[in-house]
């Protein structure tokens, strides 16, 4: 049993992408015969050798089966790789630590210029970095802090600035209404999130009742679920419940204009978003690794990506639970 077995929270890998052109060496201890005779001319594996994806994949296995008993059982891995062992990779990870623990697969833009590594097709722009967990069950969330998110990658989070209000539950931001967006929540998919909603402008109460064109309740607003346009259904249907709405009223905020009423999410965790697959403005390695002693590798990945995944994947990229669902 490693020593460490169970223990770390998050691995990242840089494995050989198996170009053809890293001369790397395949010298594990194999059975087969036919591989000790290759293993005993230690020749790197090139684009030449017809069996270079298994032995690659022999190289692999092992690794990752010891990797795998690291792990907490919140834990996750990250491996880089390109192209040519993408697809393999995929299917040992599902192999080895089962396809229901996939948890994504990171786009990382890490020359926005591109790289015309053939003759054929475009520039190539990105690597992947394939993450699992050891128990997709104890995964939550992953967050990042917005204004980190703006400066170290904008590209990736172009967010626009909200202005921030309080109340007597504390501070927070609108962004969103209340309906759905998506034509296809209606009242025949969602019949029972299409209803309308009272809205006392003096005391701030929500009510509900079933959408009806004669007004209820003196005193208060009749706010309609907003009209479908899909040519078959007539309304939006609702993101919150009718028990919701009257239990969590202080976080809507009602807007009127004109006449007309919109209401909207307060979003009280408005620090932090979620986090995307998507990985931009971290390219070229640093000089990180030398301050620290280690010897340069041959193409080393910027540590700022590294840190970004350990942060996504640890206590150190959590924050305090949202406080409403937005």
């Amino acid at each position: 049993m490693p020593r460490y077995a169970g223990k770390v929270k998050a691995i990242y890998i840089d494995p050989p992408y198996n170009t053809g052109k890293e001369g790397w060496i395949y010298n594990d201890r194999v059975n087969s015969p036919m591989m000790r005779e290759w293993l005993r001319a230690s020749v790197s594996v090139d684009l030449e050798d017809m069996e270079r994806h298994d032995k690659w994949l022999c190289m692999m296995w092992p690794r990752l089966q010891l990797l795998r008993e690291l792990l907490a059982e919140n834990g996750a891995i990250f491996i880089s790789i390109d192209d040519n062992e993408q697809h393999h990779l995929r299917m040992l990870m599902n192999e080895i630590f089962g396809e229901e623990n996939f948890i994504a697969q990171f786009c990382w833009v890490s020359k926005i210029s591109g790289r015309q590594i053939s003759n054929v097709g475009p520039a190539k722009t990105h690597e992947t970095i394939l993450c699992y967990a050891k128990e997709i069950a104890n995964i939550k969330n992953w967050q990042v802090e917005i204004q980190r998110a703006r400066k170290e990658m904008p590209d990736a989070y172009k967010m626009e600035e909200w202005e921030m209000m309080s109340d007597n539950h504390g501070e927070y931001v609108i962004k969103n209404e209340l309906h759905n967006n998506n034509q296809k929540f209606n009242e025949e998919t969602r019949p029972n999130l299409v209803f309308d909603i009272y809205f006392n402008p003096q005391t701030g109460e929500f009510r509900c009742a079933d959408v009806d064109s004669n007004h209820r309740w003196e005193g208060f607003v009749r706010i309609p679920p907003r009209k479908n346009n899909d040519g078959v259904h007539r309304f939006h249907a609702w993101r919150w419940s009718r028990g919701k709405i009257e239990k969590d009223f202080h976080d809507l905020k009602v807007i009127e204009k004109d006449g007309k009423y919109k209401i909207y999410t307060k979003i009280r965790n408005f620090e932090v978003t979620k986090a995307k697959d998507l990985i931009t403005n971290i390219s070229g390695a640093d000089d990180s690794l030398k301050k620290l002693g280690f010897k340069p590798f041959a193409n080393p990945k910027p540590v700022r990506l590294v840190e970004h995944l350990l942060r996504l994947s640890t206590s150190a990229g959590k924050s305090k639970p949202s406080q409403s669902s937005g």
